[in-house]
């Protein structure tokens, strides 16, 4: 399936393409990292995150949302685990991707909402 995704820029010149909607398989699987990790209060519905969930949150959802990274030369990165190359680059690259990311979340969220 051809999806929308849109390129950005990091703050060192990395582009990073990622995906603008996620499938419902995609939401899952960082629903199950939630679930499985943490306590549920099955009477109120909340979930409690401890500190350490909270990061493979993140994980799973930039894992989720990246399609492809082209390295500072302009060439696809190639690799099983994009994650773990976007870990390897500046705080501030990770922090940028991170940031878009979180917003295309809010909106995805906003949209179930509306």
């Amino acid at each position: 399936m051809k999806r929308e995704t849109i390129t950005i820029k990091t703050p060192s010149g990395y582009e990073i393409e990622i995906k603008k909607w996620l499938t419902g398989r995609e939401r899952q699987a960082i629903n199950l990292k939630v679930l499985n990790n943490n306590n549920v209060d099955a009477d109120g519905g909340e979930i409690k995150l401890d500190k350490t969930s909270l990061f493979e949150l993140q994980n799973e959802l930039i894992k989720q949302y990246i399609n492809s990274i082209k390295d500072l030369d302009g060439k696809k990165v190639e690799t099983d685990d994009l994650l773990e190359y976007l870990l390897d680059t500046k705080e501030s690259d990770y922090n940028f991707v991170n940031d878009e990311i979180n917003k295309l979340t809010k909106k995805e969220n906003d949209d179930l909402k509306a």
